[in-house]
This record gives C-alpha cells, sequence and structure tokens, in this order.
C-alpha cells in the first residue's frame, strides 16, 4: 500500500490496497484492525449469545471490549504473525492475486484468529468452567462467518482508508518536519491540514 494515496472502497476489496509493509506501519495498522474487529465481533457475539439485552446487563458487558483487545493484539503480534504471517507472504500473496487473493488472507486470518479468540471469550465470559466442546463448537460456523463478512466487507477497507487517508500522512509528517514541530505537524496532518508547518523540514527519523 501506498502509505499517502487515497484509495477508495473497491480497491480493498480487488487487492488493489493491502496493508503497510514497514514494521512501524504494519504495527499500527494490525493495532488499528484488531480495535475494531473485536469491537464488532464482542458486539456481535453479545447480541447472539445473550438472552438479556437490557442497556444495564450491556452495561455490565463493557469490560470485556478492553479485555478482548488487549487479548487479541497480543495473539496478533506475538502468535498469530509468527505463523500464519509466512504462510501469507510466502504461499498466498505470491501465488493469488487480485479479489482471490483478499478473500484468502481475510479468510486465513479469520480462521486463526477467531478460533483462538473463542477461547479467550468464554473465559471472560463465563469464566473456565464455561469451556466445554459443545459450547466451544456452538460458536461456530456463525462466529467464522460473521468475522469473514464483518472483516472483509467492513472492517478491512474501513481501517486500509483511514490509515491512507490520515494515519500514513500524520506519521509521514513526524517524520519529515524538524523535531521542534513533529507532533503539530503530525496532528495538522491527522485532520488532513497541511502537514508541515512553515514549510520547515528536518532529518527522518
Amino acid at each position: 500500500m501506498n502509505q499517502t494515496q487515497q484509495i477508495r472502497y473497491m480497491d480493498c476489496i480487488t487487492g488493489k490496497a493491502g496493508a503497510p509493509h514497514d514494521k512501524t506501519g504494519k504495527t499500527v495498522f494490525q493495532i488499528m484492525m484488531v480495535f475494531f474487529m473485536v469491537t464488532v465481533m464482542v458486539t456481535f457475539n453479545w447480541n447472539l449469545h445473550t438472552d438479556d439485552h437490557s442497556p444495564l446487563h450491556f452495561a455490565l458487558s463493557l469490560y470485556e471490549y478492553p479485555v478482548m483487545f488487549i487479548l487479541a493484539l497480543a495473539v496478533r503480534l506475538f502468535v498469530a504473525n509468527p505463523i500464519i504471517g509466512p504462510l501469507i507472504d510466502n504461499v498466498v500473496a505470491k501465488r493469488l492475486e487480485g479479489t482471490v487473493r483478499s478473500v484468502a488472507v481475510t479468510l486465513v486470518n479469520v480462521l486463526f484468529m477467531g478460533s483462538i479468540m473463542g477461547l479467550f471469550g468464554l473465559t471472560v465470559t463465563g469464566g473456565l468452567s464455561s469451556i466445554t466442546w459443545d459450547h466451544y463448537a456452538s460458536l461456530y460456523p456463525a462466529t467464522w462467518i460473521a468475522a469473514f463478512l464483518f472483516n472483509f466487507f467492513i472492517v478491512g477497507p474501513l481501517v486500509k482508508m483511514l490509515y491512507s487517508g490520515f494515519v500514513a500522512p500524520a506519521m509521514e509528517a513526524y517524520r519529515s518536519t524538524a523535531k521542534e514541530k513533529r507532533v503539530s505537524a503530525a496532528l495538522r496532518a491527522l485532520v488532513g491540514k497541511k502537514a508541515l508547518v512553515d514549510g520547515s523540514q528536518g532529518e527522518s527519523i
């Protein structure tokens, strides 16, 4: 992905827009993906598996969002990346193209992350006693299907467009601006304003 290039929704679907490849960009991108996917999937699973949809019961479940975010981010960075990262980079990305590649990448990520996060989800919501084969199996295939659809059609394109349109320009402005003006330049770029203040530039970090 060209970090400062404006992309369209269909670019994300057809594989023209992908994730960044530099270390910092990739980490930031994955944090964004995890945040939005956890928000969507915790909400989806709460609605799917609870009988009480009252505001009070929902408020009592709010703790699941930060807990699941931390767990999902740890799994993403320290488990998924070393295991499925090479598979995606060396097999899927090299052998497939376009929409088919986008579908395959999303499918691999969803199957791996969904299977692990399902266990954590059961533990967070019901404790260790809730982890039974029947209870775990009841999460699927609805959770896999929902995660794939949300990721492929909503979260993935949203994150790619937000990253390329706002986050990447802010990061670039921070790197390319004089040290004393980096923060202000990044903030201006983040909200779509001129990145460099008074045209001053310093060494990139």
